[in-house]
C-alpha cells in the first residue's frame, strides 16, 4: 500500500465499487523565468479504478523546453525516402510481404476492399499478423475513412475465427495501431497489428485479477461501472451510442488517453451491420484525434477476450509530435519504473475531444 505525506486527497464513489483517487502535492521552487520568485507547482497523482495503477499529472511539462525540429509536412511524408522500399505499397505488398501455410488460410492472406493481412515478418506472439489499412503510402487518419476501417476491423475478427477454430485456447484478440514513427512504427504506411494469444498481456492480466475480485465482491462489471461513473460526473465524458461509450482517462496510460467500451460483448459474432456501427463510433474518435493532434503519433489497442470478465474495449493515446528529432514521452519514470507521467489535464482532452468530434 502506498503511503502519501504532505498530500491533500479527493475520492469521488462512483457506480458500484468505483472509487477517483486523486492525490494533490504542491512542490515550491525558485523560478529563474520569474526572477527566482517562489513559485509552486502542482502535481496531481490518479489511480486508475480499472487496473489500480498511478499516474502522474503536471500540466506545466507541455512549456517546457525540448530540444525539436520542425515538423514535416504532408507533402514531404508522401514523398519520403521510404516510400520506393516500402514492402505494404499496392505495387510491392504480393511479392514483398510473406503469406500464411495454407493449412492456416488457403490463400496465404485475408482480403477485402483495400486491407490485407498477412504475417508479421519478424513477429513476437505465434499469431501476430499486419493489416494495411490502405494502398496510399500514407494517409492522416482522418482522411482514412469509415469503409476502409471497417474492411480493417473484418478482416482482423475472420482471422481470430479462424485461429480460434483451429486452437480455442487462443481467447484473446488484441488489434493494435501504431501511426508514424514517435508512436513505434518503422514503416509509415498506415496498418494494424494483430495479436492473437492464448495468455494476456501484463495489463489486460491485471485488469482481469481486478475485474474477478470486483465482480466477486460487488456482482457486477468493473469498465461497465467505471464508464457509467464517466457519464454520470460528464466531467471527461465524450458520448455513447447504441453500440459503444467513450470517456477521456480519469488516470491515462500516455497523454490523451481516451477508453471506450464496446457494449456488445461477443464481439466475434458481430454481424456486419453491428460491426459498420462500432467502426463508425471508432472512426470519429480517430478522427478527431487526427484533426487535434495534426501528425502526432498515435498508438491504439482493441482488446478482446472470448468471456464477459473484459468487456470488448479500445484505448488511444497521443505521442510526440513526428519531427526528424522529437523529444520522447517514455523517460526512466515509464520505462524503469512502470509508473506514467503525463503533461494533459484529461478534462482538458476531453474538452478538447468534444469540439473536433
Amino acid at each position: 500500500m502506498r503511503t502519501f505525506s504532505r498530500a491533500s486527497v479527493e475520492t469521488i464513489r462512483g457506480r458500484g465499487g468505483i472509487v477517483l483517487e486523486k492525490r494533490l502535492i504542491e512542490t515550491p521552487l525558485l523560478d529563474p523565468r520569474r526572477r527566482f520568485q517562489l513559485v509552486g507547482q502542482r502535481i496531481e497523482l490518479r489511480r486508475d479504478p480499472i487496473t489500480g495503477l498511478w499516474t502522474r499529472i503536471n500540466i506545466e511539462r507541455a512549456i517546457r523546453f525540448k530540444e525539436t525540429m520542425a515538423k514535416p509536412s504532408e507533402e514531404s511524408l508522401k514523398r519520403e525516402a521510404s516510400h520506393a522500399k516500402c514492402p505494404f505499397c499496392s505495387e510491392k505488398v504480393e511479392i514483398a510481404t510473406p503469406k500464411y501455410p495454407c493449412t492456416l488460410i488457403k490463400e496465404g492472406r485475408i482480403k477485402r476492399g483495400e486491407a490485407i493481412l498477412f504475417p508479421n515478418l519478424h513477429p513476437f506472439a505465434k499469431y501476430h499478423a499486419v493489416v494495411t489499412l490502405s494502398r496510399d503510402h500514407f494517409l492522416e487518419l482522418h482522411k482514412l475513412g469509415e469503409e476502409r476501417l471497417l474492411d480493417a476491423l473484418w478482416v482482423a475478427r475472420y482471422f481470430y475465427m479462424i485461429v480460434r477454430e483451429k486452437e480455442p485456447e487462443y481467447r484473446y484478440l488484441l488489434i493494435n495501431l501504431n501511426y508514424l514513427p514517435p508512436a513505434g512504427a518503422s514503416i509509415v504506411h498506415p496498418h494494424l497489428q494483430v495479436v492473437i494469444e492464448d495468455h494476456p498481456t501484463n495489463l489486460l492480466a491485471l485488469a482481469e485479477m481486478k475485474a474477478r475480485e470486483y465482480s466477486e465482491k460487488y456482482r457486477s462489471n468493473i469498465i461497465h461501472d467505471y464508464i457509467s461513473t464517466e457519464r454520470d460526473l460528464k466531467e471527461r465524458y465524450l458520448f455513447g451510442t447504441e453500440h459503444s461509450e467513450w470517456t477521456a482517462s480519469f488516470a491515462p496510460l500516455a497523454n490523451g488517453e481516451v477508453i471506450g467500451i464496446i457494449r456488445d460483448a461477443f464481439f466475434r459474432d458481430m454481424n456486419e451491420e453491428r460491426l459498420a456501427d462500432v467502426s463508425h463510433d471508432l472512426f470519429k474518435v480517430i478522427s478527431a484525434y487526427s484533426k487535434l493532434f495534426p501528425q502526432r503519433g498515435i498508438n491504439m489497442t482493441l482488446a478482446y477476450c472470448a468471456d464477459d470478465m473484459i468487456l470488448p474495449h479500445v484505448r488511444i493515446v497521443v505521442r510526440p509530435n513526428m519531427s526528424d528529432r522529437y523529444v520522447n514521452d517514455r523517460g526512466f519514470m515509464e520505462v524503469l519504473h512502470r509508473e506514467v507521467v503525463v503533461e494533459m489535464a484529461p478534462e482538458n482532452v476531453a474538452l478538447l475531444l468534444r469540439k473536433a468530434l
